[in-house]
């Protein structure tokens, strides 16, 4: 997997500046969106739901035939209800479980195979909030666990483009690795049932993942806007 993702760059890398259409000054704005919703309805007791939302925005300038860079937003929440029996009572759970929104700057760099498809991949950097809350269980106790984080990270990523008409491509993410990430993490813990209890703690870390995923499968749009 490695050894694919590194000829892919080897690849984009050596790409001649001339190639199939007139990319050098264009702007654009790409996106992609995945929204879920799940019901399970138990024989025995309450039925259970959740959602999520998963949304990614950009806008970017080719500099050469061949190089791109921008900014992208990105946000993401997930929440639902369920129920959960606890000794001789069962907890409902219910609201957004989890919330995050970030900003960043990417590099691309592109193999135009043909007038309509062609490969591209880069580095990026991302910067992050992110909220989640957590329940867990201890015999006959439980408790909310609330952490917030700010994330910086380091990555690559690749995809590939297919051309649909002068203004519009659909393209699809490939491959995805964070090289670095570091983080600050909050956490306040609060007894749900049991006896009272509140209490935090917090942590900076930090480390390199060299691992690749891959496939990493999304597909997005991209709009060409008007010179």
């Amino acid at each position: 997997m490695k050894t694919i993702l590194f000829f892919s760059f080897l690849l984009l890398a050596t790409c001649p500046e001339w190639a199939y259409g007139q990319f050098k000054g264009k702007k654009f704005l790409s996106g992609d969106a995945r929204i879920g919703f799940n019901t399970t309805n138990p024989d025995q007791g309450k039925s259970n739901n959740s959602y999520n939302y998963n949304l990614n925005l950009g806008i970017g300038k080719f500099k050469t035939e061949t190089r791109a860079s921008g900014w992208n937003l990105s946000t993401a929440l997930n929440g639902g209800t369920s129920y959960v029996p606890v000794s001789n009572e069962t907890i409902k759970i219910d609201g957004i479980r989890g919330f995050s929104v970030g900003a960043g700057h990417f590099w691309e760099f592109y193999k135009h195979f043909n007038a309509n498809f062609g490969i591209f991949g880069g580095p990026f950097v991302n910067a992050d909030y992110q909220y989640k809350k957590e329940t867990r269980f201890n015999g006959t106790e439980s408790f909310e666990d609330k952490t917030q984080a700010v994330v910086a990270s380091l990555g690559l990523s690749a995809g590939a483009y297919y051309k649909l008409n002068e203004r519009w491509w659909l393209t699809a993410s490939l491959a995805f690795s964070q090289t670095f990430g570091a983080s600050y993490t909050f956490v306040n813990t609060t007894a749900i049932t049991g006896d009272p209890l509140e209490a935090s703690s917090q942590a900076i870390s930090y480390g390199f993942s060299p691992g690749i995923t891959f496939p990493s499968v999304g597909l997005g749009l991209r709009y060409f806007l008007r010179d």
